[in-house]
């Protein structure tokens, strides 16, 4: 699974790298959804403050992986 993330963001990473898109992976936590039949430590209006939070950093550096804190994260 690794592996197909790691493909697919380094794919669009290329796309737009003569653009002002920024390509950034943010790891919210154990999210409670559906996929996980809503045992999660957060709720998904949670997990989301905390991606818009950190997207919208000036110093998010594009291809970059992410955890909840803002701390870059190793594919």
């Amino acid at each position: 699974m690794e592996n197909c993330i790691e493909r697919f963001y380094g794919s669009a990473v290329k796309r737009v790298r003569d653009t002002n898109i920024k390509v950034i992976s943010i790891e919210p936590g154990y999210t409670a959804s559906n996929l996980n039949r809503d045992q999660g430590i957060r709720t998904t209006k949670r997990a989301a403050g905390i991606i818009v939070k950190h997207v919208a950093l000036p110093d998010m550096a594009t291809g970059q992986f992410f955890d909840r804190n803002g701390n870059e994260l190793g594919w």
